[in-house]
C-alpha cells in the first residue's frame, strides 16, 4: 500500500477509451476517518469527486474535475468546532507510455510531480483527490463571524 494513501482508487490507463473516461469517487466512512486524521480535521463528513481522464497532447494523460468535501475544523480564534464545505479543482498531467499498436500501457508522473500517484500502469485517483483536499484545507481556519480583536482595540 502507498504510504499515506487512505483513499485508494486505482485507474488502469490501459483501459482509457478514445473519448476519455468519467469516474465518480466517494470516500467511505473509514476512508474519511483516516483522511481526517491525516489532515488534522475534527471530521471529514463527505468527500466526492467527479473526474475526467483523457488523452492530452504530447503523449500524456490528463485527470481533471472537481471534488467536494464537508469538513469540520476547530476555529483558531474561538477554539469552537465548525463545519464548512470545500469545493476544489482536481488537475494533474501524467506522461503516458505506449506499447505495440499504440495502446496506452503505462503511466508515470512528470519529474518531481506526484510520484506516489502512480502504481505500475495505474493512477491512484483517490490519492490525487486526497492530496488536492490537503491543499484546499485552510491551515488557520476561522469560524464564520469570528474576528481577531487586538488587545486594547475594544471600546
Amino acid at each position: 500500500m502507498i504510504a499515506g494513501s487512505a483513499f485508494r482508487r486505482l485507474y488502469d490507463v490501459s483501459r482509457l477509451s478514445a473519448g476519455g473516461d468519467q469516474e465518480t469517487l466517494e470516500a467511505t466512512a473509514e476512508e474519511r476517518e483516516a483522511l481526517a486524521r491525516r489532515f488534522g480535521l475534527v471530521a471529514l463528513n463527505a468527500l466526492t469527486a467527479r473526474l475526467k481522464i483523457a488523452r492530452a497532447t504530447a503523449g500524456s494523460v490528463r485527470v481533471s474535475g472537481t471534488a467536494v468535501a464537508e469538513v469540520e475544523q476547530t476555529c483558531v480564534l474561538t477554539l469552537e468546532r465548525f463545519a464548512s464545505t470545500l469545493s476544489f479543482p482536481v488537475e494533474e498531467l501524467f506522461r503516458a507510455a505506449r506499447g505495440g499498436g499504440g495502446r496506452l500501457e503505462a503511466v508515470e508522473a512528470f519529474e518531481g510531480d506526484g510520484a506516489p500517484l502512480v502504481v505500475g500502469q495505474s493512477i491512484d485517483l483517490g490519492e490525487l483527490v486526497a492530496q488536492d483536499l490537503g491543499m484546499a484545507i485552510d491551515p488557520y481556519p476561522k469560524a464564520p463571524g469570528a474576528a481577531f480583536e487586538p488587545p486594547g482595540s475594544a471600546g
